[in-house]
């Protein structure tokens, strides 16, 4: 038995929407505040927790349900076709939070399911079960609502001015929890058949959680309290912790000990060795499962238990964790638990709770006896649903890399689990790792795409199945896989993208963003370097995901067969595959560079290349006239000469200012371009020095070593490109 999939409605910002589950992990990315951690919640909330808040409904479905409440406040209405439509639970569906849960049941499992199987003639497959927050009873809802608003304004009039409780439905279910109060969760038995359709919620209700039994949820949130070491002490310890002290501090029997105090003494100290012989025995198991988390490392201490029993432990039952420093060679340097690495305190605590997570499920030890859970010693669910919020905020860079997968190896660390599938495992991980996205196979990605509603601009979430992007065995999506996880799975957790052509591109555009553009400045852009003739191979996965996007890029000019600098009149064509295919799917040169702004723009994405732009070659002096020249850049580093041109030139002139660096390689060729008396003769001198063995980076690197680079303008096709990226995401709701 697996989760196929749940679909969430009316939950906070998920106003409807589908999550596929993956058979063993399934990742959720996005950027900030796209729904991630609403997703996690309510999982949790309907399959476990069950106690719901007012703010757990999605925000504008309050506009209508504060409606009916303004309904029951009215007096003698009770007749009315407003009211008898409040009083229809049928009118409340489409603002109640619901959860669809669709398992996958294979015809072994039916002795689990048996109790809600649609009909007599299902055998196996698709089995869904929807959980709706709705009213207990509308009636009753109605007459304690009406009877304390009206209640309150009995005595009121005159003072209408003063706020009274309740103000509306909202505020009234608010209060005191009263949600929990009038509210509960009813489960429904789904149309197998539909399931891929949006399926009516059914009249009649099952008695009582179908789902007991069925699935056992374990969570990890990520915010997780772990000791200090330098913490400062606040002095207001508790009970326990006071007593010891003083015990230590005046009693201690091995301060100056007495016969009486030897005789405790020796007791404890056989007990201790006894106790930590049984402790090293039933723990190695569990730690040797913690090695494969590549803990112990290279130069990291081993971990050992070692009890520290003590007759101030009457006050205080705990062994204590030690970290051995050197045990191989014989020594007894050990450190405590808290003065180890936070990071590796904090992968031990969290694989430790995945061992525990797993041994409570299989009923390991003394559990199986039914010793610490009674109530539940003869349930074996046979599923376990693990959730794992945001597990980077406490993990290393190197072990995030590597957690999901052996996070779920340790779940299934067990003679009953392991490939069998009588009992499966599924792991569900949040994110904001590049790193832990990185080790994911695409096809478990899930994608949080963050939108808006066009009438009440709430912020709302459709979630991307990326294994549904491109077809299988495509070859673009084996390129785009690939790619991404050889460079940058940051791209999911991105305000926006931008594209760019080559590294002098990747140098320098950021450099571009801080000083020219402050509002992207603090965003989160991530920065993609992808040849032209490869950036259309992302059309899919770009528009699928929705992901505001910019691609800085070539023009590319040739004519026939054979590269050209870029005229106007020449029946030249660009060989650029991403203009010609994605954005503008055109590639007559003069059609290109005479192409309006709008045109160079569909839905979130907007392709900037260069065009015929008129440059001041010759500055005007006192005795001369200006040179003027209208010229089409062919590369992205002549575009920036061009717009540069007094700045390059004057790097060549002599400088006696000692530890100048003088400008070399395609710089320096620029330099001396741009010295010729005729711009033309510069435009195709660069135009060759573009076309020769010149390092482009290089030439980026050397701007980058100017001590005048604040004075350099950027590029214009670029800072069009910049300008709309700016202005796309100051202009949606979630950004700035």
């Amino acid at each position: 038995m697996k989760i196929k999939s749940v679909s969430i409605k009316n939950f906070r910002r998920l106003k409807s929407s589908k999550i596929d589950i993956s058979e063993k992990k399934t990742v959720f990315v996005g950027a900030n505040n796209s729904g991630k951690t609403t997703a996690m919640n309510a999982i949790c909330t309907f399959l476990a927790d069950k106690k719901f808040h007012t703010q757990d409904f999605t925000l504008s479905n309050w506009t209508e349900l504060n409606s009916f409440g303004h309904e029951w406040e009215k007096e003698e209405i009770e007749s009315s076709e407003e009211f008898k439509k409040t009083m229809d639970i049928n009118s409340w569906d489409d603002y109640l939070p619901q959860f669809d849960l669709w398992l996958d049941v294979n015809d072994s499992e039916l002795h689990y399911i048996s109790h809600i199987i649609p009909t007599l003639d299902w055998k196996s497959g698709l089995l869904g079960v929807r959980l709706r927050l709705e009213p207990k009873d509308l009636q009753n809802l109605y007459a304690n609502y009406s009877e304390d608003y009206k209640g309150a304004r009995k005595n009121a009039k005159g003072k209408e001015k003063i706020t009274l409780y309740p103000r509306s439905l909202w505020d009234y279910l608010d209060r005191a929890n009263k949600l929990n109060e009038f509210f509960e969760i009813r489960y429904y038995i789904l149309d197998p058949d539909k399931y891929d359709e949006n399926q009516s919620t059914p009249k009649d209700y099952y008695n009582g959680d179908p789902l007991k039994g069925l699935i056992k949820i374990d969570t990890i949130q990520a915010q997780r309290g772990f000791s200090d070491a330098n913490g400062k002490d606040t002095g207001l310890d508790n009970l326990s912790k006071q007593l010891q002290n003083y015990y230590r501090n005046h009693l201690s029997p091995e301060v100056e000990p007495t016969e009486e105090d030897l005789e405790a003494l020796s007791v404890v100290s056989d007990a201790t060795t006894a106790f930590g012989e049984r402790l090293k025995k039933n723990f190695s198991h569990s730690l040797g499962e913690i090695e494969t988390m590549n803990y112990p490392g290279f130069d990291n201490p081993l971990i050992s238990i070692e009890p520290a029993l003590e007759l101030v432990d009457g006050l205080n039952h705990q062994s204590s964790v030690r970290f051995s420093i050197d045990k191989e060679n014989g020594s007894e340097l050990c450190l405590s638990e808290k003065y180890n690495g936070l990071g590796y305190q904090n992968l031990i605590s969290m694989s430790y709770k995945l061992i525990g997570f797993r041994d409570d499920w299989m009923r390991v030890g003394k559990q199986s006896k039914g010793f610490t859970s009674k109530d539940k010693k003869d349930i074996f669910e046979p599923l376990h649903l693990v959730l794992i919020e945001e597990p980077e905020a406490h993990l290393h860079v190197q072990v995030q890399l590597v957690f999901v997968r052996k996070a779920y190896d340790l779940l299934r660390n067990h003679k009953l689990l392991k490939e069998r599938e009588q009992f499966s495992t599924q792991l569900i991980v949040s994110t904001h790792s590049s790193s832990i996205a990185h080790d994911v196979e695409y096809e478990n990605l899930r994608y949080f795409k963050r939108e808006h509603q066009d009438k009440t601009k709430i912020p709302t979430t459709k979630i991307i199945n990326l294994s549904e992007t491109f077809g299988k065995g495509n070859s673009e999506a084996k390129f785009v896989t690939r790619y991404l996880k050889t460079t940058h799975c940051d791209l999911f957790f991105a305000d926006a993208v931008i594209l760019v052509e080559g590294a002098a591109e990747r140098i320098l555009v950021p450099f571009f963003i801080e000083r020219n553009f402050k509002k992207l400045s603090v965003a989160y852009i991530s920065i993609l370097e992808i040849l032209g003739s490869h950036a259309h191979t992302l059309k899919p996965l770009i528009e699928k995901l929705g992901i505001i996007t910019l691609i800085i890029t070539d023009i590319d000019t040739k004519k026939g067969k054979k590269k050209v600098l870029p005229c106007l009149g020449n029946e030249q064509i660009t060989n650029n595959d991403t203009i010609k295919n994605w954005i503008p799917r055109e590639e007559d040169i003069d059609t290109l560079v005479k192409l309006p702004y709008k045109k160079k723009e569909e839905h979130n994405v907007r392709i900037a290349y260069q065009y015929e732009k008129k440059y001041i070659y010759r500055e005007k002096t006192a005795g001369g006239k200006e040179s003027t020249a209208n010229l089409i850049p062919y590369t992205f580093e002549d575009a920036l000469a061009l717009d540069n041109i007094s700045f390059i030139r004057d790097m060549n002139k002599p400088d006696e200012e000692e530890g100048k660096k003088k400008p070399t390689g395609l710089l320096k060729k620029f330099c001396d371009a741009l010295d010729k008396e005729n711009p033309n003769d510069a435009a195709q001198a660069m135009y060759e020095a573009l076309n020769s063995s010149s390092k482009k980076a290089a030439f980026a690197i050397d701007l980058l070593y100017s001590e005048d680079m604040e004075k350099i303008t950027v590029p214009s096709y670029i800072s069009e490109g910049l300008q709309w990226m700016e202005e796309k995401l100051t202009n949606t709701r979630y950004y700035g």
